[in-house]
């Protein structure tokens, strides 16, 4: 660890680099998520692709801190958002190309066929009784691709909070111990 102080610029370009990393892991889980259905070990993966990018990030202030500038927890928790931030942006941009490119209505074609399924649609109509599952269909059919997107990036944003602060919370708080000065 160094005793130079702290480098904004250079935290700012070690964030942003950890978010890139972050966004792909994001990616990977949307990925699994949207094949679930069809592979349900891929929900299970997912899922633990996504918990996994918050031990990532915990272990990349953690990094940070011992072999760069021992951040203390404000500046833990801003490194942490700046890294969800760019895995945010990643992540909506794949999410993106999937919608506009990729799927061909697989997305509508999944969640027709759960609202098939009696168990779920017995589940619903309990958990929300006036909801028509026709005029749901309908009304996630005739979305673009711009309100999806929009959507899901409110939803990584979002996401992005939780994230930064679960990851701040384990990475920034506690001490490292200094490297030992070399007396000569």
């Amino acid at each position: 660890m160094s005793n130079n102080p702290f480098d904004r610029n250079q935290a700012l370009a070690t964030a942003s680099q950890n978010g890139i990393r972050l966004g792909l892991m994001w990616l990977a889980s949307f990925g699994c998520t949207m094949y679930a259905m069809d592979i349900p070990f891929l929900g299970t993966a997912g899922n633990f692709i996504g918990l996994f990018s918050i031990l990532a990030c915990t272990r990349m202030i953690r990094s940070y801190r011992t072999l760069v500038y021992n951040l203390n927890w404000l500046q833990s928790l801003w490194f942490a958002l700046t890294c969800f931030l760019n895995a945010a942006l990643i992540t909506t941009l794949g999410q993106y190309i999937y919608f506009a490119f990729l799927d061909q209505g697989h997305f509508i074609n999944t969640i027709s066929t759960m609202f098939q399924d009696p168990l779920y649609a017995e589940t619903m109509k309990h958990n929300f009784p006036d909801l028509d599952i026709k005029t749901l269909l309908d009304a996630l059919a005739s979305m673009s691709t711009r309100t999806i997107i929009v959507q899901l990036l409110f939803m990584n944003t979002m996401a992005t909070g939780f994230c930064a602060l679960l990851s701040s919370l384990f990475g920034g708080l506690g001490r490292i111990n200094p490297q030992p000065e070399v007396k000569s």
